[in-house]
């Protein structure tokens, strides 16, 4: 429960205790992790925390209740989580929990909604969710989730109360072992992965041609005739490097802001000479460039156009 974070997170324990224990809680809670591994607990124990009757923080003084117990088991009417596997929150998620939040409460006074990897969502179901946080209801508490604040609208953080987790870098996991997470490698299946050499060379083949496109432009569709295909030569291929981008340009973006300071020094040149704004420009060409691959069959063609619109966002 809640308690278990008084030493660690001791700040943030004592201001939800309190704000909670005098009736002043928030329509809505943005839970800013700062990378710990920890943010989702921490966020289902402040759910637990608002759904208990009696605002228990240790499960063995909830005799009374069975709150607690049923959401650890996942089974409570009345907490709702919403996650992801995607890339994107869709704004149609959005509106199933808006319509599900519409009903009337069978189980407890007050309903939770707990969205991870906040950042996930796109202009759509932002603009939707800000239409939820903008009507809230007594009733009704929003936690969303993110390693980095800065990666939501202005207009969302403005309706949350922040609440940052003290920083745990260290536990950051590796661009290799993100992009695992983001391929949906098992951990089981992860070491194996990671000392495959054809994985290696295709890691190394990928950040080679980030780093030529940032620094020659147009110029590198060379290299992409010579070099490229050698070790891309599929659909699949071609995906792998893409989320590899996308996670390289995400942790672009984060140094940049000076939240979070990567130790790849061979990207260092990248975050120098971009500004946040083109960095952000060329996360979503990458991304929308990610959907085309799935649909395209003209990979080479393709590729030479993704080229020539990166160098179009030059700074």
């Amino acid at each position: 429960m809640l308690e278990s974070y008084v030493d660690s997170q001791p700040i943030i324990y004592k201001m939800i205790v309190n704000s909670i224990h005098k009736d002043r809680i928030s329509h809505a809670y943005l839970i800013e992790t700062n990378y710990n591994p920890k943010g989702f607990d921490f966020a289902l124990s402040f759910a637990k925390f608002l759904l208990c009757p009696s605002n228990k923080t240790k499960n063995d003084d909830c005799v009374s209740c069975t709150q607690c117990h049923r959401i650890d088991d996942r089974c409570f009417s009345e907490l709702k989580i919403l996650k992801s596997e995607t890339l994107q929150i869709k704004k149609e998620q959005i509106n199933d929990l808006q319509k599900e939040f519409s009903l009337k409460s069978v189980e407890s006074k007050r309903k939770v909604y707990i969205i991870e990897e906040a950042e996930k969502l796109n202009d759509s179901s932002s603009a939707s969710l800000l239409k939820f946080l903008e009507e809230p209801e007594d009733n009704i508490v929003a936690i969303l989730i993110t390693p980095n604040k800065n990666l939501l609208l202005s207009t969302i953080l403005s309706r949350c109360q922040v609440i940052s987790m003290k920083s745990n870098q260290t536990n950051k996991p590796t661009i290799e072992e993100e992009l695992c997470d983001l391929l949906s490698i098992g951990e089981n299946e992860k070491l194996q992965f990671l000392q495959d050499e054809n994985n290696k060379l295709k890691i190394e083949g990928a950040i080679k041609f980030l780093k030529m496109i940032e620094n020659k432009g147009i110029d590198s569709i060379l290299f992409i005739n010579k070099n490229w295909s050698k070790i891309f030569a599929n659909k699949e291929d071609y995906l792998f490097a893409f989320n590899l981008f996308i996670i390289i340009y995400k942790r672009l973006i984060e140094s940049k802001l000076g939240i979070y300071k990567d130790s790849y020094e061979q990207l260092q040149e990248v975050i120098e000479k971009n500004t946040i704004s083109s960095l952000c420009s060329k996360l979503e060409l990458v991304l929308s460039y990610k959907e085309k691959i799935k649909a395209n069959l003209n990979l080479n063609m393709l590729m030479d156009k993704f080229i020539i619109e990166m160098e179009d966002l030059k700074c």
